[in-house]
């Protein structure tokens, strides 16, 4: 399909998309939303807000469907479709609900994404967080370093993956909990199994995670969350620790792994809002498959950078943005990132200290404040700018 096509198809199926929307709202408004009076009963009432925005209640569960395109320089453009259910809730701060994602590239890439949080318990104190990822994705592996030499080869990446968070809130904002991750991953040389010890070779890279195998993993998580909002938010912290460690006998491969997150969030005046977010994640062990091994670059942490260029055992970075509100639906946003990724010997003593600096444009597409996502990212590496299009943030 030609590039025009597919961009001419991409904006139809938008506008076609946010048009149904907006009576799905005005019906949803009409028919759905009522204003509660605080001394009526709550029971089997949701809060809209939490899915459009609107401070009102709802007595019935909701959905939404948006088509969208996007483009990043892993993938070239894409055409996605995002798909969400919200359900009856008694608490409306604590809403079950799943989404799916769809998206399919310009260069054969296939990727499936579904996620879901239902909470139980009495007081709903207990909450599943459940990410379902399956890919077909055409790719360049550039081995596990954290300079370019220009050396790559195309390959294959085929992989499934389960991952379910269970968390329980022991005080208001503060949860722990535990993990499971299953893993399952073909990949496949696009020069041909016979040339891929070679290609390897030529990239200085070793065979773990070439072949097919499974993984099953264990792990615990600690979370802090006091964010006015899930998808843009404008006050509060959000902080993250996940570490989890893959299993004999029933894995292939034993290693642990880690990530700390760490996003705060500021309205300044006239909803300006400033964000910053310092994020790290580690592997331990030589064992570890390299799509496992930190990467950075991507639409979200260092962008300008190309997704897959840069893998070590260990990665740190650090984003500051500046969101501005300029009329009606839009935002600019201003953002500089810095970070590397090392490898154990060498830890911390990297002269390759990787920079991007960016701006962007925001629209949002809906009241829960979801937004399409236009950035532009120039790196410290290439004379070659980058842009981004989604309709997810960044953090």
């Amino acid at each position: 399909m030609k590039l025009k096509t597919l961009i001419l198809l991409m904006l139809t199926v938008c506008a076609v998309g946010m048009a149904a929307q907006t009576r799905f709202e005005q019906w949803m408004e009409r028919k759905i939303f009522r204003t509660v009076d605080d001394s009526t009963t709550r029971r089997g009432i949701i809060a809209a807000d939490s899915v459009f925005g609107i401070r009102k209640q709802a007595v019935e569960s909701s959905w939404i469907i948006v088509p969208y395109p996007s483009y990043a320089p892993e993938t070239s453009w894409r055409i996605g479709v995002t798909c969400g259910i919200y359900f009856k809730s008694p608490n409306p701060m604590r809403i079950s609900y799943l989404n799916m994602t769809g998206e399919y590239s310009v260069l054969k890439q296939f990727k499936f994404m579904a996620t879901s949080t239902a909470y139980m318990g009495r007081n709903q104190e207990f909450s599943l967080e459940t990410q379902l990822d399956i890919r077909l994705f055409p790719d360049y592996y550039y081995g596990i370093r954290n300079t370019y030499d220009g050396l790559r080869f195309r390959y294959s990446d085929r992989r499934s993956m389960l991952d379910m968070t269970l968390q329980y809130e022991a005080k208001k904002n503060i949860k722990f909990g535990g993990h499971l991750f299953l893993r399952y991953a073909d990949p496949k040389s696009l020069s041909g199994d016979d040339d891929l010890a070679d290609s390897l070779r030529i990239v200085g890279s070793n065979e773990v995670g070439w072949y097919r195998h499974f993984q099953t993993g264990i792990g615990l998580t600690f979370t802090y969350d006091s964010r006015d909002n899930q998808f843009y938010a404008t006050r509060g912290i959000y902080a993250r620790t996940d570490f989890g460690y893959y299993l004999p006998y029933l894995s292939r491969y034993q290693y642990a792994r880690g990530i700390i997150d760490y996003r705060q969030y500021q309205t300044l005046w006239k909803n300006h809002v400033l964000a910053w977010q310092v994020y790290s994640e580690m592997t331990l062990s030589n064992e570890a498959p390299f799509y496992e091994i930190p990467t950075l670059g991507g639409d979200e942490r260092m962008r300008g950078f190309r997704q897959n260029m840069f893998r070590n055992p260990f990665l740190w970075c650090a984003q500051v943005e500046y969101r501005i509100p300029l009329w009606w639906r839009f935002k600019a946003v201003a953002f500089a990132t810095v970070g590397d990724c090392y490898s154990w010997k060498d830890f911390m003593h990297s002269k390759s200290l990787k920079s991007s600096v960016g701006i962007g444009l925001r629209f949002r597409f809906n009241e829960a404040k979801s937004h399409f996502r236009f950035d532009v990212a120039k790196n410290n590496y290439e004379q070659r700018i980058s842009f981004y299009i989604t309709a997810i943030e960044a953090f």
